[in-house]
């Protein structure tokens, strides 16, 4: 059974530790930043600014925490999903970002590693979180209010939020394909959603709606096509100048088609 207060001292508790980490020049730097961007291929400063405000952190071993945060203990780290039953590290030598809920608290961690193999994000057991009902970004809620009257973007990937983010566009993550009733409920919070699924076998199957793949959003909503060749929205940023194409889509309905040539 879920004890809901140690949930909430949990995440209140990880927020903190997570604040305190990025403040640590050996856990968050602009050279932690720029690696990551020459990892992934990004060069703009938009993408160089958002990384940062996101505070992208990488740890390469969990004895230099315990060195520099040594009020934190074992138990906590697991609590935090830091640690296995058998004491190993998660996220050695990754590029680690917070998933945070709608208020910005920081609810579990989720690490990449472009030489991860199959595990190249691997994401926090952090205790209360669970993945079906949490989206990357949801703190931009706000923002989406605030600047596109409860409009926001829904794509796959981090780094596709990641990027949209970038080009300062409100943006949800579903971290997948799946997408089920809780997710959906939470989408009613707003008026309207751009959803861009990626441009393979799996977006299709969100796209056209077969079994639990599809995204059934619950409020007026239009699907962006990609342009052939372009796999998903982190590359189509990446590579073109999008954002006229992808403010143009927020007023059209249903199937917007961004064309071959952007």
């Amino acid at each position: 059974m879920l004890d809901i207060d140690k949930v909430k001292k949990v995440r209140s508790k990880l927020t903190k530790f997570y604040d305190e980490l990025s403040c640590i020049s050996l856990f968050h730097s602009e050279d932690i930043v720029k690696s990551l961007m020459q990892e992934r291929g990004y060069w703009s400063e938009d993408m160089y600014n958002t990384l940062l405000d996101l505070k992208v952190c990488k740890v390469d071993n969990l004895t230099d925490i315990k060195f520099l945060l040594p009020h934190y203990s074992y138990e906590d780290f697991k609590d935090f999903g830091l640690v296995n039953d058998n004491g190993y590290f998660l996220l050695s030598g990754r590029y680690i970002l917070p998933i945070r809920d709608i208020g910005g608290g920081v609810i579990a961690l989720v690490g990449w590693d472009k030489e991860g193999g199959f595990k190249k994000y691997v994401t926090t057991k952090t205790y209360g979180f669970v993945k079906d009902a949490s989206f990357f970004n949801y703190d931009s809620y706000k923002y989406a209010w605030e600047k596109y009257q409860g409009v926001t973007f829904l794509v796959e990937g981090i780094f596709d939020a990641v990027s949209l983010r970038s080009l300062g566009f409100p943006v949800l993550a579903v971290m997948g394909t799946k997408m089920g009733k809780i997710k959906q409920d939470m989408l009613k919070r707003y008026t309207k959603v751009i959803a861009i699924p990626d441009n393979d076998k799996g977006g299709q199957l969100v796209t056209l709606g077969y079994h639990k793949s599809r995204w059934e959003i619950p409020v007026e909503s239009t699907f962006i096509k990609l342009p052939k060749g372009v796999k998903d929205v982190d590359d189509l940023i990446k590579f073109y100048d999008c954002k006229y194409d992808l403010e143009k889509a927020i007023n059209s309905r249903y199937i917007y088609h961004i064309k071959d040539e952007v």
